[in-house]
């Protein structure tokens, strides 16, 4: 959690330092800090269209296993093994 801490901390300080370059007339800041919010306005956009599941939404049964087949497949009986 620390380490956490500590790049958030560190990229907003990059990211800070960036804009003031920006403001004091560097073509390269300017054109990277543009890249970083068309990026940034392009994934949240997608996540917002994409409709992102929450990771307290349930599954439903029939995605999350396979149902057992209930006629005999031709050609076995019911107590023979699948081959391996």
């Amino acid at each position: 959690m620390t380490f956490t801490k500590i790049a958030v901390a560190g990229g907003l300080a990059l990211f800070g330092f960036v804009c003031w370059l920006a403001a004091s007339g560097v073509a390269p800041a300017r054109e990277g800090l543009v890249s970083l919010v068309a990026l940034v306005a392009l994934v949240a956009g997608g996540n917002l269209l994409a409709g992102r599941a929450r990771p307290y939404a349930k599954r439903s049964a029939s995605a999350t296993r396979d149902p057992a087949p209930s006629e005999p497949v031709a050609g076995r009986s019911p107590g023979d093994e699948p081959a391996p």
